[in-house]
């Protein structure tokens, strides 16, 4: 049996007296049971719904008439730096925060804001507001989400997607281009004019380059979503080790990690075969002498893997 000791209809009806003064005891208790289950579930779906609001990403605050605050949630509270904000103004609120800010919570339009974020970049808001009425007052409700993540991801794909396009429209072009070539190098023969054989095998060479580039891009734009996991570090730093020696600095972290092996292994391996292949470029190609004096602060180092 629920307590409902609180509530206007806790007490029942004896069911004593005349049977008209029974018949409305009776349907004076089955109304005011109904009533305390009707409050109770109204009381638990207010609970979830302050539950859902408080730890939602996004800002929500509500404010009266007299632009005071009446309700905000948890992240609201983060991005202000300060709690409890009910019972302040929204003036007082913004007053030691940039002009950006400002527009985005004094706005009347719903759309797109750009905050500015960390790193000199900027964050940008998508706001959505509405007005209520609520105990017959007026009230303005502000909801602000940060979609920089998600305005990224789409950039992104719409990137490989034009990728695609332009590494198929050139392969198309490139391909009748390497085979005119090939077939013109044959044509001349061992007593044409070298000149010509250089033109030809100039224009293999930058086909084969460009090809090369287009492939590159291709397979970034190909690259699948990550399949995130719970990686130790040890072994996967060891088999990497084994493919491309190199030092260590500092200690692995204890605790695993939590990304794709595949694509952080292919990243990884990149970034180590650069070092080697200039380092094996410069071996072979020795920097030409100049009589240009440059600074100590100037010169750089490049260091092959250990």
């Amino acid at each position: 049996m629920l307590n409902f000791a609180d509530s206007d209809f806790s007490t029942t009806l004896p069911l004593q007296g005349s049977p008209e003064t029974r018949a409305l005891a009776q349907r004076y208790n089955a109304m005011a049971l109904k009533l305390r289950e009707e409050r109770y579930t109204l009381h638990q779906r207010e609970l979830i719904l302050d539950k859902v609001i408080q730890n939602t990403p996004m800002l929500v605050l509500l404010i009266d008439a007299r632009q005071r605050v009446i309700f905000a949630n948890r992240e609201t509270e983060r991005f202000f730096g300060r709690t409890p904000l009910a019972g302040q103004t929204l003036e007082t609120l913004l007053q030691d925060h940039n002009d950006a800010v400002k527009a985005l919570f004094q706005a009347e339009q719903d759309g797109l804001y750009l905050l500015p974020g960390q790193h000199d970049e900027n964050d940008t808001y998508h706001l959505v507001q509405g007005r209520f009425r609520l105990h017959n007052q007026p009230h303005r409700l502000i909801l602000a989400r940060q979609i920089t993540r998600e305005l990224a991801r789409q950039e992104a794909a719409a990137w490989k997607k034009v990728i695609r396009v332009i590494s198929h429209e050139l392969n198309n072009s490139l391909a009748p281009i390497s085979s005119m070539s090939h077939s013109g190098r044959k044509l001349l023969g061992d007593s044409a004019d070298p000149r010509l054989l250089r033109v030809f095998r100039a224009i293999d060479e930058r086909c084969a380059s460009l090809n090369q580039f287009i492939q590159g891009y291709a397979t970034f734009a190909k690259l699948p979503s990550p399949r995130c996991q719970d990686v130790p570090w040890p072994p996967f730093i060891e088999g990497l080790h084994k493919q491309y020696p190199f030092k260590l600095d500092g200690a692995l972290p204890a605790r695993s990690g939590w990304f794709d092996p595949a694509q952080l292994e292919r990243v990884l391996v990149n970034l180590l075969k650069m070092p080697m292949k200039v380092v094996a470029i410069m071996r072979r190609s020795p920097c030409p002498s100049s009589s240009t004096r440059r600074s100590p602060r100037s010169a750089c180092a490049i260091a092959a893997p250990a």
